[in-house]
């Protein structure tokens, strides 16, 4: 029971600073000059990708269910070392 209460008492104190969370997608949205309804899937990544109250933020904002597809840890290095060697005059990126 005091387990319990403890559980809600932090999702209680936590619930101002996870509504943030919102703030940055509707800026995304806006700047891109996109709606919810625009975004046909939303991949989830990165080390917040485990908390189950951002994934149920995400769902309501987006009004759908967030995939996994991809290794949460790794993409983002992926993604940055494939960005680096584009961006570099000294390699060359092919598709396979």
């Amino acid at each position: 029971m005091f387990f319990l209460y403890k559980i809600k008492l932090v999702v209680t104190i936590s619930i101002p600073i996870l509504e943030r969370v919102k703030k940055p997608l509707e800026k995304s949205l806006v700047e891109a000059r996109l709606t919810t309804e625009n975004i046909p899937a939303v991949e989830v990544v990165g080390s917040s990708s485990p908390v189950p109250t951002i994934m149920r933020i995400l769902t309501m904002f987006f009004g759908k269910e967030q995939k996994r597809t991809m290794n949460a840890s790794d993409c983002l290095a992926k993604e940055c070392a494939l960005q680096c060697s584009i961006l570099s005059p000294t390699f060359k990126v092919r598709e396979l």
